[in-house]
C-alpha cells in the first residue's frame, strides 16, 4: 500500500516536473518568437517612423490592448505615435495621449507642453475589446533606454479593470528591452544618413540629394500631371568678399543666407540646397513659374535688406536667380537645370541683383 502511494507521489511530481518544463519551454519560445520579431525591425533598415508603427503592431499583437503608444523626446521635440481600438471616442483618444505624456513627463521629470507635442494617430484600429467606461483602469509603461539615457516610453492601455496579466506585463518588458535596441539604430541610422545629404557648413541639403529630389519630382510631376519650379541662386561678387574679407568670413555668410532663407522665407515642403561654391538651387513643388518669381523675388529683395556684419562693416549682399518651371520649360531634370542657369546667366547680364525666367 506505502509502495503504490509512493509511486502516486513520485508520478504525480513526475507530471508537474514535466509540465514544468512544458510551461517553461512554451515561455521562452513566445519570447523568442517576440525578440525575433523586433530582431527583424532591426534589420530591415526602416526608418524611423516606420520603426515606431512596426513596434506599435507587434504589441497589439502579442498584448490584449485597447490602445498603445510610444513617446520619443528628442533635443528638438516630443511626438507621441497612438493606436487605439475603434470604441475609444476621440475625449478617450485625447485621455490617454495625456495620461501617456503626463506618466513620462512626471516620471522623467520633463516638463512637457502638450500644444507643442507632435501626434501621429495611426488609421488602422487594434482590436476592438470591450467597451467598459469612460476611464483607463489598466494603464501601464515601460521606458525606451537608448545609450542609458530614457528617450521615451511604450504604454499600453484598457478600459477594463485588470485588463493585464502579469504574462502581458512580462511580454512588455521584453518589448520596451529590444524595441529601445531597435529605435536607436534607426535614430543611428537617421544620423549617418543625414550627415550624407545636409552640407556640413551651410546646413542645406547637398547637391547630390537635391538632384535626385528634382527627378523624383519630375516623376511625381509627370505622374499626377502637375507643375513645380526650379530656382538656382548665386550670391553675386562672392569672391571679391573672400578677397576682401577671407575665406572664413565668405563661409560665414554662405551658412547665414543658407538658413535664413531655409528658416524664414521658404515652406517646409520645399527643398533647398547648397548648389556648388556661392550657388543654392531652390525646389518648389506645385508652383508654377508665376508663383515662383513672387518666391525668388522675396528671396532676393530680403537678402538684399539683410545686415551682414563682419566687424563694424555692414556688408551689403545680392543674389541673382534664374527661374524655371515643369513641364513649360522643361521636359527632364536635366533640361530644368539648364534652363534655369540659362535664365541666371540672363539676370548677371542685366547688371546682378536679379531675378529671370527662363
Amino acid at each position: 500500500m506505502k509502495l503504490r502511494e509512493t509511486e502516486k507521489t513520485e508520478n504525480k511530481e513526475s507530471e508537474q516536473i514535466a509540465k514544468s518544463k512544458e510551461d517553461f519551454i512554451d515561455k521562452n519560445l513566445h519570447d523568442f518568437l517576440i525578440i525575433n520579431k523586433v530582431n527583424k525591425i532591426m534589420f530591415a533598415f526602416l526608418d524611423y517612423q516606420e520603426v515606431i508603427e512596426a513596434i506599435i503592431a507587434i504589441t497589439n499583437e502579442v498584448i490584449d490592448v485597447q490602445a498603445v503608444s510610444i513617446i520619443i523626446k528628442d533635443s528638438q521635440k516630443v511626438r507621441i505615435t497612438l493606436s487605439v481600438s475603434d470604441i475609444l471616442d476621440k475625449r478617450l483618444i485625447e485621455k490617454f495621449k495625456i495620461l501617456s505624456l503626463s506618466s513620462f513627463g512626471e516620471k522623467e521629470r520633463v516638463k512637457i507642453e502638450l500644444d507643442e507635442v507632435e501626434v501621429i494617430l495611426k488609421e488602422n484600429p487594434l482590436r476592438a475589446g470591450k467597451d467598459n467606461g469612460d476611464e483607463f483602469n489598466s494603464f501601464y509603461y515601460v521606458p525606451i533606454v537608448i545609450a542609458e539615457d530614457t528617450f521615451g516610453f511604450l504604454t499600453i492601455g484598457s478600459l477594463e479593470k485588470e485588463a493585464f496579466s502579469p504574462e502581458d506585463l512580462r511580454c512588455l518588458s521584453i518589448l520596451g528591452t529590444y524595441s529601445s535596441v531597435a529605435i536607436g539604430n534607426s535614430i543611428l541610422r537617421d544620423k549617418i544618413k543625414e550627415l550624407t545629404i545636409v552640407d556640413g557648413l551651410t546646413g542645406v541639403y547637398t547637391y547630390g540629394y537635391i538632384r535626385e529630389a528634382l527627378r523624383r519630382e519630375v516623376r511625381r510631376a509627370e505622374r499626377y500631371n502637375s507643375s513645380f519650379s526650379f530656382l538656382i541662386m548665386d550670391i553675386d561678387n562672392f569672391k571679391e568678399i573672400n578677397k576682401s574679407y577671407g575665406y572664413l568670413e565668405g563661409d560665414r555668410v554662405l551658412k547665414m543666407l543658407g538658413l535664413e532663407i531655409k528658416d524664414k522665407i521658404i515652406r517646409e515642403i520645399d527643398i533647398i540646397a547648397r548648389y556648388g561654391g556661392e550657388k543654392f538651387a531652390i525646389i518648389l513643388p506645385e508652383t508654377n513659374k508665376t508663383r515662383a518669381m513672387v518666391v525668388a523675388e522675396r528671396i532676393r529683395s530680403q537678402i538684399e535688406l539683410k545686415e551682414i556684419y563682419i566687424g563694424k562693416v555692414n556688408l551689403k549682399v545680392t543674389v541673382s536667380i534664374g527661374v524655371s518651371e515643369f513641364p513649360t520649360d522643361a521636359g527632364s531634370e536635366a533640361e530644368m537645370v539648364n534652363m534655369a542657369n540659362f535664365a541666371l546667366l540672363k539676370a548677371k547680364e542685366q547688371g546682378k541683383n536679379k531675378v529671370c525666367q527662363a
